[in-house]
């Protein structure tokens, strides 16, 4: 079993507001029996916001289609 110390969640979701996105976000998060202690921010991309050769660029794209992508970071305790 791993033990986790810490983590936080990169999301990148297609929503009508940043309001909806973070429902979303909390509620993906908790169904995957997360804990959520703070969110620390959140923000609207636009299209030009990422180019080919940027980091987050090809997740992106899969939430452009797949409408929600949470990227995971965790340390060990």
């Amino acid at each position: 079993m791993v033990h986790i110390g810490v983590a936080y969640v990169s999301c990148w979701i297609e929503a009508d507001s940043i309001k909806q996105a973070e429902q979303i976000a909390m509620q993906e998060i908790g169904d995957l029996k997360w804990n959520i202690i703070e969110k620390d921010d959140a923000y609207e991309l636009e299209p030009a916001g990422y180019t080919p050769d940027s980091d987050g660029f090809e997740l992106y794209q899969k939430a452009l289609i797949d409408k929600i992508v949470l990227r995971f970071h965790t340390y060990p305790a």
